[in-house]
C-alpha cells in the first residue's frame, strides 16, 4: 500500500489524537494509549465495538473502539450522566464518540488525500480478522481509567475487483 497517499500510520496518528481530543471534548476525560499491536481484541458475549468506515481512492479504512459491556456502559454514564441505559443507547453512545473521532479525523487528514469519505458507524460483536491485502494496528486505551482498544483496519482495493 505504498503508494497510497496516506498509510496505516497516517491514520493511526489521527486517530490517537482525535481519541485523545473527543475524549476531552465530549467527557471531560484524559486518555492514555499503550504501544500498538496487530492482535485483534477477542469479541464475544461480553466484548463489541463500534467500527466506522471511511473510503478513499485505492482503499478503505475501518476505525472503531472495542470494550467489555461494562466499559461501554461506563463511557455512557461519563457521556450523558449515571442512569440504567439500553444496550442501544449505549451502543449510540459508543458510536457518537467513533463519529466525533471519525469527523476529526477526516478534518485532520483531507488535505493529504480529497478522496477520502466516511460513513457510519456499526456497532460489531464479532470476531475480526485480516484478509488478504490488509493491515491493521490495536492500540489499548484508557479513557478516564475505562478500557477500549482502539481499532484500525486498512484495506488495498484491487482495481476492477468489487467487493
Amino acid at each position: 500500500m505504498s503508494d497510497l497517499p496516506l498509510d496505516l500510520g497516517d491514520w493511526v496518528d489521527a486517530a490517537s489524537d482525535a481519541l485523545v481530543e473527543s475524549a476531552e471534548a465530549l467527557l471531560g476525560m484524559e486518555t492514555k494509549l499503550a504501544a500498538s499491536s496487530t492482535t485483534y481484541p477477542t469479541l464475544g458475549a461480553d466484548r463489541w465495538g463500534v467500527l466506522l468506515p471511511f473510503s478513499a481512492e485505492g482503499y478503505s479504512l475501518h476505525v472503531g473502539l472495542i470494550s467489555t459491556t461494562a466499559g461501554c456502559k461506563a463511557l455512557t454514564d461519563a457521556m450523558l450522566g449515571p442512569d440504567d441505559w439500553s444496550e442501544d443507547e449505549v451502543a449510540d453512545a459508543v458510536g457518537e464518540v467513533v463519529n466525533v473521532m471519525a469527523g476529526m479525523m477526516h478534518g485532520d487528514l483531507l488535505h493529504r488525500d480529497e478522496t477520502i469519505d466516511f460513513g457510519l458507524p456499526v456497532v460489531m460483536q464479532a470476531h475480526l480478522f485480516d484478509g488478504h491485502s490488509s493491515e491493521s494496528t490495536v492500540l489499548a486505551a484508557g479513557i478516564g481509567g475505562i478500557e477500549f482498544d482502539l481499532i484500525l483496519m486498512m484495506t488495498a482495493l484491487q482495481p476492477g475487483k468489487v467487493c
